[in-house]
């Protein structure tokens, strides 16, 4: 009776080769009738994958394929023509070399299945972390009073899944597509109509467009926290979508309008030429513990790669764009920093603050900051300048003290009443502190020089006057010209002082 049977070479259902005292497998399983009846099977070499076998016409030196599943009993029993088991080990060998020199480019195993090394769907993909990209929009008024600052930026959270696909494998060329890799293409063609839809804060569910209640995929989402956000909110709705389907990543990406406070940091002593650095701190706060959903320690916080953004900005880790400006200050766009510090306290997490101790063992969070300095063009080239010639102009009316008797002083009152009146023009755009600035301390002092100097003058009345010295004796003499050179010294200090802390910045973008 003739007998036809077909098989692949690299299926996927191939098993490794394994030999035993009493039985040989290449990956090939026999019925049941055929071991019942005692008829080897042999393997012709030839160009197909494919042939057919003539169970009659086979040589006497045919061997059979059983499965060492069955054990010896069975291969004792199946074992034809009287060979022994080294003639049958024998055979097979000399049948495996001859297969390996018709088929050079198949393999009877696939390297993820090799002897010894797990299977492909049982490794577990290394975890590559939770990268953050943060894009600034906006930076609105920074109020130093409050220590805060509006701002607005798009936030953009990557991360592999690590759900592995097991149905992603690599075949020989030539290799008919299997079952498995068939499914998987209907399943591409499937996704190709779906969306990822956020379900609550920490959970996204990937749906078909046109049938909104079916769930196809659902994955875990990382609660991001803004950590200095005084209150915020969403510009529209967060948006996830899977980039790669065979890495598995996915992307979160929200825009936000939040009030940052900024902490003690904010200090306005120096105005007007006061500097500040805005910061923006994120991080993820649940579930961060040893053994939780998004270990730490598994999935640490590290910064968006080319990788991850595939172009969608110059810098893939955060940047501002080109129309941001803020207010009453300037800044350089290069000069924004990223930058991972520990968790102190953040989350119940402690960590000790020696600078040995490793951020392995530690969480961490993410710090963006921005340095910004005041733009002071305006205190520097309109007011000051003024303030600085009215007191040299004080100087000056010192001669004027013999004129009249009250010459040189009405005038100096005059210039006093005119840095009155700058003055309470300027304090409507002082900064409100509790301390005193630099710019109030510049307007006390050539104040107090114009009240000296006031004072001097009627000293010198109430000599020549009342007590009848010359006006061209020594003392009067030595009075108006060392008060003169202490005053123009006094001037000199008020105007260092003013420029001592100004920020040299001449790449500066207003």
């Amino acid at each position: 009776m003739n007998r036809n049977t077909s098989f692949f070479w690299a299926a996927d259902d191939l098993r490794v080769v394994e030999e035993n005292d009493d039985s040989v497998v290449l990956g090939i399983d026999i019925d049941d009738d055929d071991r019942d009846n005692n008829k080897g099977v042999s393997i012709p070499i030839g160009e197909s994958h494919s042939t057919s076998i003539d169970y009659d016409a086979r040589p006497p030196d045919a061997i059979p394929l059983i499965n060492s599943t069955k054990g010896s009993e069975t291969a004792n029993r199946v074992r034809p023509y009287g060979s022994t088991t080294n003639d049958l080990n024998h055979n097979v060998s000399r049948a495996r070399e001859e297969t390996k020199k018709a088929f050079p480019i198949q393999r009877t195993v696939f390297p993820h299945q090799a002897k010894g090394s797990p299977s492909r769907s049982l490794r577990k993909r290394a975890p590559k972390g939770l990268r953050f990209q943060a894009v600034i929009w906006h930076i609105g008024n920074i109020d130093v009073q409050l220590g805060q600052v509006t701002m607005r930026f798009r936030l953009t959270l990557y991360w592999n899944d690590e759900k592995y696909d097991e149905d992603q494998l690599e075949f020989p060329h030539g290799t008919p597509p299997s079952p498995n890799t068939r499914k998987k293409a209907q399943e591409r063609i499937k996704y190709s109509n779906t969306m990822w839809v956020m379900e609550g804060r920490q959970c996204a569910c990937r749906k078909q467009m046109t049938n909104q209640n079916s769930i196809l995929e659902m994955v875990d989402v990382p609660p991001v926290s803004i950590l200095n956000a005084v209150h915020f909110d969403t510009v529209g709705a967060p948006e996830v979508c899977m980039l790669d389907e065979e890495e598995r990543l996915l992307r979160w990406t929200c825009m936000y309008n939040a009030v940052l406070t900024q902490g003690d940091h904010m200090f306005v002593g120096n105005f007007p030429h006061d500097s500040h650095l805005l910061e923006l701190r994120l991080g993820v706060l649940c579930d961060r513990g040893k053994g939780r959903r998004w270990d730490h320690t598994v999935y640490p916080l590290m910064l968006a790669t080319e990788a991850d953004s595939q172009g969608s900005s110059r810098i893939p880790c955060g940047m501002i764009v080109d129309h941001v400006r803020v207010p009453d200050f300037v800044f350089d766009a290069n000069h924004l920093r990223f930058e991972m510090l520990p968790m102190l306290s953040f989350g119940g997490h402690s960590c000790n603050k020696q600078p040995s101790h490793s951020t392995t063992s530690c969480d961490t969070f993410l710090q963006i900051t921005l340095p910004v300095v005041r733009e002071s063009c305006q205190f520097d080239r309109s007011i000051f300048p003024i303030l600085i010639a009215l007191n040299i102009i004080a100087v000056s009316c010192m001669p004027r003290n013999f004129g009249s008797p009250t010459a040189s002083t009405e005038t100096m009152l005059s210039i006093a009443f005119v840095q009155v009146g700058i003055r309470l023009t300027v304090d409507s755009r002082l900064p409100g502190v509790g301390y005193q600035i630099k710019m109030q301390q510049v307007m006390n002092q050539c104040f107090w020089l114009i009240c000296g100097l006031v004072l001097e003058s009627n000293i010198v009345f109430f000599l020549v006057v009342k007590l009848n010295f010359d006006e061209s004796d020594l003392p009067i003499f030595v009075l108006d010209i060392g008060t003169a050179i202490a005053a123009l010294l006094y001037n000199f200090r008020i105007t260092r002082m003013y420029w001592k802390d100004k920020p040299s910045s001449p790449s500066l973008t207003k």
